[in-house]
């Protein structure tokens, strides 16, 4: 009796032992689909950058809705994706720096309304 109940603690502490040292389950990965079954890449939306040489207010619209009016500081900037036009009004257009997609992109006049308006490809 005494060589079975040995047998079975140590059957026991055995499958406990196996069980606490198991390898964790890998997460589920779903497999990649064919190359043929992948969609096409889109061409990314153009990213305006807004950098402020100096303190400026601006307004700014992106596609005919205001998406920020305020105050900036020197050295900072904002990033911006329109799809068609980008709108700015300002009290210091010479303290403003447009880039389209990294390269600079100069500050079109004003219009009758004030607003300086860049159209995007």
């Amino acid at each position: 009796t005494g060589a079975i109940a040995f047998s079975l603690v140590l059957a026991a502490g055995l499958g406990w032992w196996l069980y606490s040292h198991r390898a964790p389950d890998a997460p589920a990965v779903a497999p990649e689909p064919p190359k043929a079954l992948q969609p096409l890449n889109r061409v990314a939306e153009p990213v305006v950058v807004l950098r402020f040489v100096s303190d400026a207010w601006v307004k700014v619209s992106l596609d005919g809705q205001a998406v920020f009016e305020g105050r900036a500081p020197r050295g900072s900037s904002q990033e911006w994706k329109p799809s068609k036009t980008l709108s700015l009004r300002t009290t210091s257009p010479e303290a403003l720096q447009l880039e389209l997609g990294g390269a600079p992109l100069p500050l079109p006049a004003p219009g009758p309304d004030g607003e300086h308006r860049v159209d995007l490809p």
